[in-house]
């Protein structure tokens, strides 16, 4: 049902804010802005990030370090982690996407501006923006292993159709004797 419209919308996430200043919360308002993502839950632990997608409540989540607007002021390189089910290559790789472009369009916004209030022109504040890392968790397949998924719906086809084929088989020799 997700795919109906040809194009994946509200992929519901969790967000973890350890950090909870004003930039974080922009941080987390800006995913939120995005077509594609929709943040259903706030967690407190990483713990809970995992636990709503084992659940299957969420596909993904998104931790905000302790440290975030702190690294950020001072114009050092933070990093936040995506956590992303890997059961749906599509959905996986669309949630790591937007986080991403949030991520790298924050930064070197927040950064910029930085550099412009020191008198920095805008393009050479452009060429030392320093964008946030973001590490991934992938959870259900890591390893994108589609066969996990496919094989044991496969097999038992493949046996209803050897079923089928032995059962034609017998039938065409009953009728031929």
């Amino acid at each position: 049902m997700i795919y109906k419209d040809r194009v994946i919308t509200n992929i519901p996430i969790t967000i973890y804010d350890a950090d909870n200043s004003q930039i974080s919360r922009n941080f987390t308002r800006s995913l939120a802005a995005t077509r594609s993502l929709s943040i259903v839950k706030q967690a407190h632990s990483i713990d809970e990030i995992r636990e709503g997608m084992l659940s299957g409540q969420v596909h993904g989540g998104v931790y905000i370090p302790h440290y975030f607007q702190a690294d950020l002021k001072t114009n050092k390189s933070t990093t936040c982690v995506a956590f992303k089910n890997g059961s749906n290559i599509v959905i996986s790789n669309l949630l790591l996407k937007e986080v991403q472009t949030v991520a790298q369009t924050f930064a070197a916004g927040k950064i910029i501006k930085s550099f412009q209030a020191k008198g920095m022109t805008k393009q050479a504040a452009l060429e030392h923006a320093v964008p946030i890392q973001i590490q991934t968790s992938s959870l259900a397949n890591p390893g994108y292993n589609y066969a996990n998924y496919l094989l044991p719906g496969l097999l038992p086809m493949i046996l209803l159709l050897c079923i089928v084929l032995v059962a034609a088989l017998v039938m065409n020799a009953e009728f031929k004797e």
